[in-house]
């Protein structure tokens, strides 16, 4: 009986040790699945971290790339208002200056010479306008004066003193069946021609060419026919 007593004792406690083998293994088990659980939300949390960075860098790339263009915009605009701006001051400066205390002041034309044309017996008078000092010039017994131009159209400007050379003959010859006879001249200092004609209202003009433009004399093409003449 008493043997019967502790072979029982034996198995409950075998049995015992095998229940606490079991539930320690269980314990095991479930601390390495915690563990792998874990490990694996790290690993993702990494790779969102490292994801978060690399759409940071690109964001900034943008940005870099955005701040360089408005940048380079601005720098353009800049360059294109500084070019304007030149272009306004060049033009100020090229246009004539205002001498007149006023636009609405008016004053008699003022003589700057008198001088006969060689070799045409036309004279010329050339005057200028105190107010705004452009030049006029006026031919013996034609029909007014008129406003004297620089090559480009521009009204020709007097300094106040220079000389004014008088205008060189380049032509004299009756017109055929008309009791006239036409003179072309040019502006030694400009190159403009111009065109007088006699007993025909004398009045004179200044030539253009055919786009409208002011026609200019090349005063080398006179001394090339002189010396084919010779």
């Amino acid at each position: 009986m008493r043997r019967k007593k502790i072979l029982v004792t034996i198995v409950a406690l075998m049995m015992l040790g095998l229940s606490c083998f079991l539930t320690g293994c269980e314990d095991e088990a479930h601390d390495s699945k915690y563990i792998e659980d874990y490990e694996e939300d790290e690993t993702e949390e990494s790779d969102d971290d490292e994801t978060e960075e690399e759409n940071d860098d690109d964001e900034k790339e943008h940005e870099t790339e955005e701040s360089e263009k408005v940048e380079n915009s601005e720098t353009e605009t800049e360059s294109s208002e500084a070019k304007e701006s030149e272009k306004t001051e060049s033009a100020k400066v090229n246009q004539p200056k205002k001498t007149g205390k006023s636009s609405r002041e008016v004053k008699p034309l003022v003589l700057i010479s008198k001088e006969e044309i060689e070799d045409s017996g036309v004279t010329q008078y050339i005057y200028y306008d105190p107010v705004t000092m452009i030049l006029f010039s006026y031919f013996s017994n034609s029909n007014g004066p008129i406003e004297m131009h620089n090559a480009d159209g521009t009204p020709r400007i007097y300094d106040g003193k220079s000389e004014v050379k008088t205008l060189v003959l380049i032509l004299e010859e009756g017109i055929e069946n008309v009791w006239s006879t036409q003179y072309n001249f040019y502006d030694p200092e400009t190159l403009v021609m111009y065109v007088y004609f006699s007993n025909c209202d004398d009045s004179v003009s200044e030539m253009h060419d055919v786009d409208g433009t002011l026609r200019t004399y090349d005063p080398t093409s006179k001394k090339e026919e002189k010396k084919e003449k010779e």
